[in-house]
């Protein structure tokens, strides 16, 4: 499950550093090359839910498989790509298949384990993903660094060796009894599943954290650090790794951590984190301010993270859970989308520095609510 997760990262960290020279190459502006981080979270919006269903209908296996293939034929079909259109046409398919790898790697182990050891293993699979995305951007930087960067799409080829993994080392799921009704019937059994406070609360929130992730620090940093700064692609890479130092420290203490602050305080601290942090970065004239500033971001999704996932885990019926992620995941999903795009519109119109203040406010505004809120 950890190596899902580790795919399921990749389809966005490794490309994000080499945007700039993405759009050099290709002759497109800034805005455009921010669509090719929208083009692969987009699918996700509608397909999560369905994978979800169809998960808890056949069982979790074959559609984990089917979904880490998609992954790894679409992503590297990106590598070959002759132009925009047909980049993002990849990008959407590869989107398509890690629609359902995270959400399905968080499910297997809530299906596992309960309680306190469910939020430590939930806590060390964040571990895992803020770690990769530690190693993912140097990675990704390196690779477009020495051969461009179509290079950056090469290692997407991991989806298929995971789906082989898959195969062998997962055991078979005991058959599912056949069912009569149609998916949209078990999407409205899943409702009140769905209203219940601990996984509505968390809906909204899985959109406004992954806009200001996916849209300021994965999209608008690379340009912010390249107009300010003028770092290469190696470089903002390892910038763009830092929070993730931060970020899996957290995420390893996160059952220690929510036994003292409650699952609750721990989204409106991290929270409060990334408002700093997005603030701090906008009016930096220094790169190492910059980058103490990112490593308090990390601070905030190290909590941020593990501590939605454990309420949505924990708030759904098992015979439910994977539906009921794979919605969070498409909540999640349309901020992934929303991110990118808006802050290629802020970066035509105003400029990185404008991006980080808005993304600062907006993760201010919604600490408030939280907090106000009681959870």
């Amino acid at each position: 499950m950890f190596a899902v997760t580790i795919t399921g990262v990749l389809a966005n960290t490794l490309v994000a550093p080499a945007l700039p020279e993405l759009a050099a190459d290709l002759s497109i502006p800034d805005w455009q090359a921010a669509l090719v981080i929208t083009a692969a979270t987009v699918p996700g919006i509608g397909l999560a839910p369905l994978v979800g269903l169809v998960a808890d209908r056949r069982g979790r296996r074959p559609v984990l498989v089917a979904c880490l293939v998609a992954f790894g034929v679409f992503g590297l079909a990106g590598a070959a790509a002759p132009s925009l259109p047909w980049l993002l046409a990849a990008r959407a398919g590869q989107g398509a298949g890690s629609a359902g790898l995270i959400n399905l790697a968080v499910v297997l182990l809530a299906d596992t384990f309960d309680g306190e050891e469910r939020a430590r293993r939930i806590g060390q699979n964040a571990a895992v993903l803020t770690a990769t995305i530690a190693v993912a951007p140097p990675l990704g930087g390196a690779l477009a660094a020495a051969g461009g960067w179509r290079l950056t799409f090469v290692p997407f080829a991991l989806g298929l060796v995971v789906a082989v993994a898959v195969v062998v080392t997962l055991p078979p799921e005991p058959r599912r009894p056949p069912t009569k009704t149609s998916l949209l019937a078990d999407l409205r059994a899943a409702g009140p599943a769905l209203a219940a406070q601990p996984v509505r609360s968390t809906l909204t929130t899985g959109v406004v954290v992954f806009i200001l992730l996916f849209g300021v620090a994965l999209t608008t940093m690379p340009f912010l650090l390249t107009s300010q700064f003028g770092l290469t692609s190696g470089a903002i890479g390892a910038v763009m790794a830092a929070p993730s130092v931060t970020s899996t420290l957290m995420s390893l203490n996160v059952s220690r951590i929510r036994a003292w602050l409650g699952p609750g305080r721990m989204v409106t601290t991290g929270l409060v984190a990334m408002a700093m942090s997005f603030a701090g970065v906008a009016v930096s004239p220094w790169l190492g301010l910059v980058v103490a500033f990112v490593l308090i971001q990390g601070l905030g999704e190290g909590l941020l993270i593990p501590a939605l996932q454990d309420q949505v885990a924990g708030g759904a019926p098992e015979h439910q859970r994977a539906v009921v992620i794979a919605v969070w995941v498409g909540f999640v999903r349309l901020g992934q989308a929303i991110g990118p795009a808006a802050a290629g519109i802020g970066l035509a119109l105003w400029g990185g520095s404008a991006v980080f203040a808005a993304g600062a406010g907006l993760a201010a505004l919604w600490a408030i609510w939280w907090a106000r809120r009681g959870w």
